[in-house]
């Protein structure tokens, strides 16, 4: 808390691994074009493989990624048909990623925790990679967590990401909510391409969650809304021919159908509650501005039109 209220509500915060991490981060040469190759890959899953590997569908993280590849004018990947070798070239190539998909923790052994794709991706897996990418998403549960070492270094995810040569890092703390997390993501994105090279990552981020924070909640109003936001971008990526249905099967009417079933529960969600707004941390260097595309790539009309303006 910070004057009686949660800091990330009034400031641009984020965190390093260690003090030795972050002065590497500041000082280091970056690559300042402002050029972008943006990797958005997620695992919706399906009830068929849902049977073959016991994991459970992530439908609102193939919309998330749906929503974010038509936002930045690309294409999701399936992190189903990602194999570990694949995202380790993509990840040496790409200015941005983000992957939503399932997360394992793995106290006892750090090195081994891992994020679901085609097989398992491990923090180990990346301690020999080297990137120049700009920020590095994961939209994934327990991907922001680690282990403290006798040095006070974190081991995990976020830690070999930063160190493979990553600005910036995103990774959630505890297993959050689909919905939550779709919108915190969508409000986050939207706020960079709005304030595209006047927000630093880490504003971006405050912005997005003070957005989230700030929901009208009586009778569910602004998160209704900002679904039918969803179903919208969906239908005219949907006429434009892209078929989202192939990517999220049933996406669509998943989408309605929670809608309806958050307006007949009788329960109205409180995104003030830190369970919601507050699982996903940014750790490494978030000052940097993102610049966006070159050739006017970024579609600024999809997703939801709800994050704040300043």
């Amino acid at each position: 808390m910070f004057r009686s209220a949660h800091l990330i509500m009034q400031k641009a915060v984020s965190q390093a691994p260690s003090l030795y991490g972050l002065l590497y981060l500041m000082t280091r040469d970056t690559d300042k074009s402002s050029s972008s190759r943006p990797f958005v890959m997620a695992k919706p899953g399906s009830l068929r493989q849902a049977r073959k590997t016991r994991e459970q569908e992530l439908p609102m993280a193939g919309v998330e990624a749906l929503l974010l590849a038509d936002l930045f004018g690309t294409k999701p990947r399936n992190a189903a048909d990602i194999t570990r070798e694949d995202f380790i070239q993509e990840f040496g190539l790409c200015d941005w990623l983000h992957l939503g998909t399932h997360g394992s923790l793995d106290l006892d052994a750090p090195f081994h925790s891992s994020l679901s794709l085609k097989e398992r991706l491990r923090v180990i897996d990346l301690l020999a990679v080297q990137s120049t990418v700009k920020v590095v998403v994961f939209s994934a549960c327990l991907s922001g967590l680690g282990k403290a070492t006798d040095r006070g270094d974190i081991v995990g995810f976020s830690h070999a990401v930063l160190a493979a040569g990553a600005n910036a890092y995103i990774g959630a703390l505890w297993h959050s909510n689909d919905l939550s997390t779709l919108v915190h993501m969508l409000f986050f994105y939207k706020e960079l391409v709005h304030h595209e090279g006047r927000a630093s990552i880490a504003t971006a981020w405050h912005r997005a969650t003070l957005a989230l924070f700030s929901l009208k909640q009586e009778k569910n109003e602004g998160i209704v809304s900002v679904i039918d936001d969803f179903v919208t971008c969906w239908d005219r990526v949907e006429a434009e021919g892209l078929e989202p249905g192939k990517f999220v099967r049933n996406g669509r009417r998943k989408l309605e159908d929670l809608k309806h079933e958050i307006l007949s529960s009788g329960h109205e969600i409180d995104f003030k509650h830190p369970f919601f707004w507050a699982p996903f941390i940014t750790m490494g260097n978030a000052g940097q501005y993102y610049m966006g595309q070159e050739g006017g790539k970024v579609n600024r009309n999809g997703g939801t039109e709800r994050a704040t303006k300043s």
